[in-house]
């Protein structure tokens, strides 16, 4: 370091070294101040036997700003923030030495204008401890302020003698007390303002305990006071200070908008101090306000920060709290607030004398609608948009009235929808009871909150017919100025539903359907409607296979069409539908019932589908449920096969990957029917009574079975996923079905290339190779067959476009099947596989293919002849 940088640190930090009394204060005082306080460090020497006091004449800053006082040894005391809004507390740094004494801020600013800090460093005899001469006069002439306090102080005084002491003044004496505990009475004697003489006896225990006490005379002042020596288990004395000033007229040109101002909706207007933040306020100031609410259902507001001395310059106000307590002194310190008048009229008048003075004041008046407006608000052609805002948003208002409320009801046509944007929701922090809630028609809460910053989801559809929209506030009618937030603002917007229709009509043969969207394929932005008829004499029943909250809005109405009655779905929303064990259902009252879905535009839940299945089948109550779910794949969910002529259905809650597929596993497949996707028509029957076997992973998210007996039978279902190769493996006498993905699909399916490996394990002495037979035509799915021995290549050929009747038979001990599939509805491969018949010893293979070669040579033949007489 350079020798300046060391001097300059040198100088401040033994800066203000003293052997006399002095005076120091804050930068720039008594100019207000808002920030903080650079560190200031003071050094007063004192001889052997004296000590320092330091004396404060004004203390009113930031919380973390702070003077401390301390003696060689490091003991310290301080004092920090508004220290003279506080009666109980001394305002007085004692050590018994020499004195090192700081000032600075030790936090950050609470962002108000203060008065900041005037003190005096003073030194004692520690015998004597007396701070002044008794029986002596004082000229305050200097118009410096006399610090009158009691003899050792703030403990109780050890000399009871008699003291008089008197002030002299070209003008007026102030003596501002603001501590005074005495069994006998101090005695101020002398003129008052007129020239008459007077005399004011003050002592008790609380002539200060609410607030200073301030005497003015004329010219001349005459203190006496003689303490007693009687024992008191509480401190006695006082701190006073006795200024001279020079009386003026009182004034009104330094006040902000005084008079009377009548307040329209929505208006507002600023008072206070000349000049607030810059300068102090003008001393002999006298302010006159009146406010006067002109509009019936407005509340007056006002926010206002205020700080002035605290002994003598005082507000006086009316018309805030209700009676009794209607009128409040402001005075000092007073914290920021926010505040709700109860009165139509609000009167301030602020006086200060000609002594000190402070910031003031700076605040604005506003007149706040609280009227609701509540009851039914409709949307329609000639009326598209709407705003329900908190009362007073939209007028401007800083923030909304105490002991709101309020309640709307939005109808719109039911052929149309409600697009519902949460503009803004800023609500006040300091009370958990104002509440922004908005509900569906059934009353299903779609939004309750209480935030000061909204981060919920911001834009909700609402598509049947109706919605609601309450606000409540609590009765607080005063808080912190940041803690008044502006309320709620809501765009609504009335669009036309975009109608996807889809007719259901239930017959003998088909009296069960799927429902699902497939993540809304027909477009996001359009209503899904089903409109479904059940056979005569039943009833529609639903079944749900998807979470709703937050993805879907749902109208179920009891009937053909939108005037039918609406169903209560409210309970689809607020309990998570059933995505394991048994779905959430709901069913009509008659043969029609009318469906429309929307999905969420806006949803946050990261998808988007809507899974579900109608039916009107009846369910006898000794069968089992009718309809099973299971959304985790590998999960087995089994049923007890009860009762007689019953069904049972299998849903996988899967995303519609044509990979996925259902395990069953029936424990008695004699008596049990097995159909593939929902439905018990015979096209997608896999077995039956008659056949027994079925393939052991069916590509579709439903299986179905009936049975008319059941004789303690039961069945297990699962779902999973399979890859592009299935490896199967088959032991003597064992045979099995294979089936593809696009075989009977639920929806047309995409391109795909699938592909079997079905290995025979066996013993060499007896290899019959492998038998394959085609149960069903293939369409236009094709591919070939691959013959090997023990991973060695015999043969490979394709196999044509099928009728569903052929059969191929190799040796070898496994085969490849390869499918390709150019997609659609109407492809699929189906086929059982089997041990062969043929003799497939090592010396026979040869003459096998030979005779296998001569079969595909025939066959080839036999199709181009077909294919000439086509032509």
């Amino acid at each position: 370091m350079n020798y300046q940088g060391y001097l300059l640190i040198l100088i401040f930090c033994l800066a203000k070294a003293n052997t006399d009394d002095f005076v120091f204060t804050n930068p720039g005082y008594p100019k207000p101040y808002k920030g903080t306080i650079d560190r200031y460090r003071y050094q007063h020497d004192v001889d052997r036997g004296k000590g320092v006091a330091v004396l404060f004449y004004q203390f009113l800053a930031n919380a973390g700003d702070c003077v401390t006082a301390c003696d060689a040894n490091a003991n310290c005391q301080s004092l920090c923030g508004d220290a003279m809004d506080h009666p109980k507390l001394k305002k007085m740094l004692i050590v018994n030495s020499s004195a090192i004494i700081t000032m600075q801020s030790t936090g950050s600013s609470d962002g108000n204008y203060h008065s900041g800090i005037y003190a005096k460093s003073v030194s004692f005899d520690l015998k004597k401890r007396t701070y002044f001469d008794c029986n002596s006069t004082v000229d305050l002439s200097d118009e410096e302020p006399f610090f009158l306090v009691s003899q050792n102080y703030p403990d109780t005084p050890t000399d009871f003698s008699f003291c008089e002491i008197t002030f002299i003044a070209k003008d007026m004496i102030r003596a501002a007390i603001y501590d005074l505990v005495t069994l006998n009475s101090v005695v101020f004697k002398g003129l008052d303002a007129s020239g008459k003489p007077t005399e004011v006896q003050l002592s008790g225990r609380h002539v200060t305990d609410d607030e200073p006490v301030a005497l003015s005379f004329s010219k001349t002042l005459q203190v006496s006071f003689a303490f007693s020596n009687h024992t008191t288990f509480y401190p006695r004395g006082f701190y006073i200070f006795v200024d001279s000033f020079t009386r003026g007229s009182p004034s009104s040109a330094a006040c902000v908008n005084a008079g009377s101002v009548t307040l329209k909706n929505g208006e507002s207007v600023s008072f206070g101090t000349a000049k607030f933040g810059v300068t102090a306020y003008q001393p002999n100031m006298q302010c006159s306000f009146q406010f006067i609410k002109a509009t019936p259902g407005n509340l007056l507001a006002i926010s206002m920060e205020f700080e002035t001395e605290k002994c003598c310059d005082i507000m006086y106000v009316t018309g805030i709290a209700p009676p009794p307590y209607n009128l409040y002194n402001y005075q000092g310190y007073m914290q920021r607030t926010f505040q709700f008048a109860s009165e139509s009229v609000v009167s301030m008048n602020f006086t200060s004398d000609g002594v000190v003075q402070g910031p003031g004041f700076n605040g604005t008046v506003y007149s706040i609608d609280c009227t609701c407006d509540s009851g039914i608000l409709r949307l329609n052609e000639t009326r598209r948009t709407l705003q329900v805002a908190s009362p007073g948003f939209l007028a401007g208002a800083p923030t909304y009235c105490p002991n709101l409320t309020c309640s709307w009801i939005v109808q719109f046509p039911i052929d149309n929808e409600v697009v519902l944007n949460v503009s803004m929701v800023q609500l006040r922090a300091i009370s958990q009871f104002d509440q922004l809630l908005i509900e569906d028609n059934f009353g299903r809460t779609i939004i309750a909150t209480n935030s000061t910053i909204y981060y919920g989801q911001r834009t909700f559809i609402f598509t049947s017919g109706e919605l609601r929209i309450s606000f409540v506030s609590s009765t607080t009618t005063f808080f912190p100025p940041q803690n008044a937030q502006p309320g709620f603002l809501l765009d609504l917007v009335l669009v036309k539903k975009e109608i996807r229709k889809t007719v259901i009509k239930f017959t003998d043969d088909y009296f069960m359907a799927d429902i699902s969207t497939r993540h809304f394929a027909e477009g996001l932005n359009a209503t899904y409607e089903y409109s479904i008829t059940a056979r005569p004499g039943r009833q529609v029943n639903l079944h749900f296979f998807t979470v709703l909250d937050g993805v879907a809005n749902v109208q179920i109405y009891d009937g053909p069409d939108t005037n039918s009655k609406l169903i209560d779905t409210s309970f689809l929303f607020d309990n998570d539908t059933v995505l394991d064990g048994i779905p959430l259902e709901l069913s009509s009252t008659s043969e029609t019932l009318l469906l429309q879905v929307r999905p969420n535009l806006y949803t946050t839940k990261g998808y988007l589908d809507f899974q579900a299945m109608v039916t009107d089948w009846s369910q006898d109550t000794n069968c089992p449920p009718l309809v099973l779910a299971a959304s985790t794949s590998s999960n087995p969910t089994s049923v007890k096969l009860t009762g007689s002529r019953c069904l049972s259905v299998f849903h996988a809650n899967t995303d519609y990957d044509p990979s996925a597929g259902t395990i069953v596993q029936i424990q008695d497949s004699s008596s049990i029917s097995l159909y593939k996707g929902l439905t018990t028509n015979s096209s997608h029957l896999l077995n039956s009574p008659n056949v027994y076997e079925y393939p052991s992973f069916i590509y579709d998210a439903y299986v179905a079975i009936s049975y008319n007996s059941s004789r303690g039978n039961s069945v297990t279902y699962s779902w999973t996923k399979r890859g592009f190769v299935t490896t199967l493996t088959m032991s003597p006498n064992q045979s099995g079905l294979i089936m593809s993905q696009d075989y009977l699909p639920m929806y047309p399916s995409s391109a795909m290339q699938q592909q079997f490996s079905i290995e025979l394990v066996s013993d060499s002495a007896h290899m019959n190779g492998i038998k394959i037979e085609f149960l069903k035509p293939t369409g236009q799915g094709h591919g070939t067959m691959q013959m090997q021995q023990y991973n060695k290549l015999l043969d490979e050929i394709p196999y044509p476009k099928d009728d569903g009747k052929t059969t191929f038979e190799q040796c070898g001990t496994k085969m490849i099947i390869s499918y390709i599939s150019p997609g659609g509805t109407s492809n699929g491969l189906y086929a059982r596989y089997s041990r062969g018949s043929k003799n497939c010893n090592s010396g026979n293979i040869s003459s096998y293919n030979v005779t296998f070669g001569i079969m595909l040579v025939l066959w080839l033949f036999a199709v181009r002849q077909d294919e000439a007489q086509n032509k």
